[in-house]
């Protein structure tokens, strides 16, 4: 063969590669669970009468676990307390229509928003949250791809694969 047909032979090669090897890293990234692309669980309280502002970088979004509008202790936001008795039943869910799947949030921690719960007690807005998602490591690997092509397939392996390896074990996929 010539020099130039085996020069796009190659690069035929090198191309399909690539595409196998991001389809399969891609899949992998996919099949993972959410929680594994985030940073560490953050618990966040404000005051009644206050905003809750929540916000993750950009390439993740908030992920609620808990939510809390009432009062389950003393000690936290002066005011009158009659009750630690006192959770409304609807917080998780307002806080997860604010807020879930959204890079950035403001709750307001009030009656009208969540209802009174307890009449005359002072109350807080308590959510315990992670910023999630896989587009930030697809994009990683996307930067990797670009730079594979002109170098190696080896190059865009060695730069996703740790981190699959890594998240895998946790979630026991290895």
């Amino acid at each position: 063969m010539s020099q130039s047909v085996m020069g796009s032979y190659s690069q035929m090669r090198l191309t399909a590669s690539l595409v196998i090897v991001i389809l399969v890293t891609l899949g992998q990234i996919w099949s993972l669970p959410d929680d594994i692309w985030g940073t560490p669980q953050d618990t966040r309280r404000v005051c009644e009468h206050q905003t809750l502002s929540l916000t993750c970088i950009p390439g993740l979004t908030v992920q609620v676990s808990h939510a809390l509008y009432g009062r389950t202790q003393h000690g936290l936001c002066a005011g009158p307390v009659y009750t630690t008795n006192c959770r409304s039943p609807s917080s998780l869910s307002t806080v997860r229509n604010y807020c879930q799947g959204r890079r950035t949030c403001s709750v307001p921690a009030s009656n009208g928003v969540f209802g009174d719960p307890c009449v005359g007690t002072f109350k807080y807005l308590e959510v315990t949250f992670q910023c999630i998602g896989r587009e930030l490591l697809i994009n990683i690997c996307m930067c990797a791809t670009f730079a594979a092509y002109r170098t190696s397939v080896l190059l865009l392996w060695l730069v996703c694969t740790p981190k699959l390896v890594q998240t895998q074990a946790k979630s026991g996929k290895l």
